[in-house]
């Protein structure tokens, strides 16, 4: 593998200290590295990331900038890593690729490499853990509050997002609350659905901090017997 090509933004934040979703790095064998960052984004690239060669551009993905860039990099005949394991780079996209690299170039995963990097945590990734986990024990405890009969499932989701927010941490992906039998769905996606006495609630909460995000200890089964409640539905 002669150079890897990232998109990901846990990688990118990873390796750069950003969090963004349309930017890309190039980081060579040789020691060569580059971002593509939307015009819009740069100023802030510039005051964050560790790398200090910023490329912009103004469409959305900066396929047309890839050829000049494997000439200056000496990359025109090369094997090129990609973001492939799961859940890989949407198909559009490897064929936006394929499209702009031209047939000398050869894409293989690159991510092993990444995943086996990533296994060694510095002090301040550990902190960074620490903190996004405090700041979802946080939302988790605000959703358990709000919980009652009469409430919506989004309502939840939204109170407990909000506090992770303004805590300082992100929201990097669906946050799930699901009650009655939609209890048992793997991914609950919240919904208008009006919590009923004697449900189970199933809650899965998370925020990312400094680049990171932990998994869910759960999801958390957060059977609330109010005694004034009905028997609960189960599953």
């Amino acid at each position: 593998m002669d150079a890897i090509l990232l998109n990901r933004v846990g990688n990118i934040a990873y390796l750069t200290g950003v969090v963004n979703s349309c930017s890309w790095v190039f980081i060579t064998r040789k020691g060569g590295h580059l971002e593509l960052v939307l015009e819009s984004d740069a100023a802030m690239y510039r005051n964050n990331s560790i790398l200090k060669d910023i490329r912009t551009f103004r469409i959305h993905d900066p396929f047309h900038l890839f050829k000049t860039i494997l000439e200056e990099l000496g990359l025109t005949k090369s094997k090129i890593g990609l973001e492939l394991s799961r859940p890989g780079l949407p198909q559009h996209t490897l064929d936006m690729l394929r499209y702009a690299f031209p047939p000398t170039v050869s894409f293989v995963n690159g991510e092993p490499i990444l995943e086996e990097i990533r296994t060694i945590k510095s002090e301040e990734e550990v902190q960074a853990i620490e903190g996004a986990v405090k700041i979802s024990e946080l939302g988790m405890d605000v959703a358990i509050k709000n919980v009652k009969p009469g409430v919506k499932e989004s309502d939840i989701v939204l109170e407990a997002e909000y506090a992770m927010r303004k805590a300082g941490g992100r929201i990097t992906t669906l946050n799930h609350v699901g009650s009655g039998k939609r209890s048992c769905i793997a991914h609950h996606t919240p919904t208008q659905k009006v919590i009923e006495q004697g449900e189970v609630i199933t809650i899965d909460i998370h925020a990312g901090y400094g680049g990171t995000v932990p998994i869910s200890p759960g999801p958390w089964f957060a059977e609330r017997l109010i005694k004034k409640w009905k028997k609960p539905t189960g599953f």
